[in-house]
């Protein structure tokens, strides 16, 4: 069974004080609250699950972007190991993608793993960020 409630944002959990950031992960988790939407409504398929992945992936890229902007910018600490985790997941995105096309994957496959990873990657990755950028007048 589905969960009726999929990802709300809460302030306390996911904010990392940066309102771009903060906005952009609304943003995406808007876009993970579609794909459960669709799945709830049994949407989630053929044409629908690829329109997902494909606003999935492009936002994914332009979300790291802005981060990876910061962290040049401000010679952040931790940048490679971050920007590591950045290319696990568009590599994992990219496979998804594949096994899509070849009508190997189902919603599921691609929603449980893709929650799991962003509320993680907000909730301590990129937290681990907030005090430097904020520090560094990035808020």
């Amino acid at each position: 069974m589905i969960n009726k409630c999929l990802i709300e944002w809460n302030e306390k959990k996911f904010s990392v004080h940066i309102t771009e950031i903060d906005s952009q992960h609304k943003a995406w988790i808007s876009i993970i609250n579609d794909l459960h939407e669709a799945m709830k409504n049994k949407e989630a398929k053929g044409a629908t699950l690829k329109t997902i992945i494909a606003r999935l992936e492009d936002y994914t890229r332009f979300h790291f972007a802005t981060e990876e902007k910061y962290f040049e910018q401000l010679n952040y600490p931790e940048k490679d190991t971050h920007k590591k985790a950045h290319q696990s997941l568009l590599e994992k995105i990219k496979e998804m993608k594949n096994r899509i096309s070849c009508d190997l994957l189902f919603a599921s496959d691609i929603y449980y793993p893709i929650k799991d990873w962003l509320i993680n990657h907000i909730c301590v990755t990129d937290k681990a960020y907030s005090r430097f950028f904020n520090e560094h007048g990035i808020k």
